[in-house]
């Protein structure tokens, strides 16, 4: 998916020929700084966000983290990106250990929630198939207060594939990549909770989730191409750098009369268009910061009696 957005730019281009004249640079000198400039600021305000970012803007909201989530405070943003990519998929996709069943008989498979069962595997029956009211499904778990976990037959699935949970993780996502649970609650019958979730291997499940892994930074990645092309040190091989090539491109244009600077973000997170104001937040965040570099500069020049 291709998305473009236009900003009004004029305001920010006219502080950028102020400064050019404060500080006796030549345009295209001030222009490739800004542009240097504005792109790390999009990057860091487009996500993932570290964990003290996140309890600053919760904060500014009124708001904090909840006493699930207060070990990300102290997480770095590639941290927190990862987290949520995991948390995300397990949402809707379930990994047990020993994940199998024979079409002619069940047999035993073992939550990772309960690691202790798997000592008792070969004596307890767990993702056994059984009948609920008439409607067959598979028994998962049971915890200690007799609550049994269980999901429709349709959604278990011993043999999926990288691909089927690519599918089903994708038909979960939003525009922006998160994946929402909105109006899918799990069922509850009597001592049963039916998951609305996919159920297979563990041992896939965490392939995946290393696969997907790997794609954390490519948002920011998709402005990194504009930061290096201007200046910008990066490692390419880091976690946003990496995805600079793929997901990020650049056009410039410099002449005596035009100068045209375009930043391009093909990651998969722009696709899903600009909601919260990133672009134009980045745009005015820099002009303050030019505007208040103007002024130290006449400051200055005024205590040494000197002329702007």
């Amino acid at each position: 998916m291709t998305a473009k957005f236009t900003a009004d730019v004029s305001g920010f281009t006219n502080m950028i020929n102020a400064r050019s004249i404060v500080f006796g640079m030549g345009r295209q000198e001030a222009f490739k700084l800004e542009a240097k400039l504005l792109a790390d600021e999009l990057i860091r305000r487009t996500p993932p966000f570290s964990g003290k970012a996140l309890v600053k803007m919760l904060g500014a909201q009124g708001k904090s983290l909840s006493h699930r989530n207060v070990e990300i405070e102290e997480m770095s943003a590639k941290k927190v990106g990862e987290r949520r990519v995991e948390k995300d998929i397990r949402r809707v996709i379930k990994g047990v250990r020993g994940a199998k069943m024979a079409p002619e008989r069940p047999v035993a498979i073992v939550s990772q929630v309960n690691p202790a069962y798997a000592r008792h595997s070969n004596k307890i029956e767990f993702g056994v198939l059984q009948k609920v009211r008439g409607k067959q499904a598979v028994r998962v778990y049971a915890d200690k207060g007799g609550n049994v976990y269980g999901i429709d037959i349709e959604k278990f699935e011993p043999k999926a594939s990288l691909e089927d949970l690519s599918k089903w993780h994708k038909a979960a996502r939003t525009k922006r990549g998160r994946v929402t649970t909105a109006g899918q609650k799990d069922l509850v019958i009597g001592r049963w909770k039916f998951l609305n979730k996919i159920v297979t291997k563990e041992a896939t499940v965490r392939k995946y989730i290393r696969r997907k892994l790997r794609q954390v930074g490519q948002a920011k990645g998709g402005w990194a191409a504009a930061f290096m092309r201007f200046g910008g040190k990066m490692s390419m091989s880091g976690w946003i750098g990496r995805h600079a090539a793929k997901h990020g491109r650049t056009r410039s244009n410099f002449t005596d009369d035009q100068i045209v600077i375009e930043m391009i973000n093909q990651s998969a997170w722009a696709g899903g268009g600009d909601p919260d104001g990133i672009i134009p937040k980045a745009l005015a965040g820099r002009a303050e910061s030019i505007k208040s570099a103007i002024k130290r500069q006449m400051a200055d020049a005024w205590k040494k009696g000197g002329k702007v």
